[in-house]
């Protein structure tokens, strides 16, 4: 959830919360956009690593998003922009061997 709220930039679940069981609704589209682009990308990275790791990748500095985390980068990068690009970096990691993948999200979580 938190993760999920700070790609939309809130600084607190509830209203996540209240979209979820249908008590608030989602005004702008760019917001609803993010939220399925995170949606997606958790997704594609929790057939590679464990949930813990995998929230924790949307914290992490990352190189190929010019040196920002994925929420970093989603909140300053337009949605169009930024879709593409971390869907494209996420497609990349399944070109690892699932032991790499496996080592690889092991380190995330310590």
């Amino acid at each position: 959830m938190k993760v999920a709220s700070e790609a939309v930039g809130m600084s607190e679940t509830r209203a996540l919360r209240q979209w979820i069981d249908g008590s608030r609704s989602i005004q702008a589209q760019d917001t609803l956009a993010r939220l399925y682009l995170v949606l997606d990308l958790a997704l594609a990275l929790s057939e590679l690593f464990e949930v813990d790791a995998v929230a924790r990748w949307f914290q992490l500095y990352n190189r190929h998003l010019d040196g920002k985390t994925p929420i970093q980068f989603l909140n300053t990068v337009a949605i169009d922009d930024a879709g593409p690009r971390l869907l494209a970096l996420v497609s990349s990691y399944s070109a690892i061997p699932p032991s790499a993948a496996r080592d690889a999200g092991t380190q995330l979580t310590q």
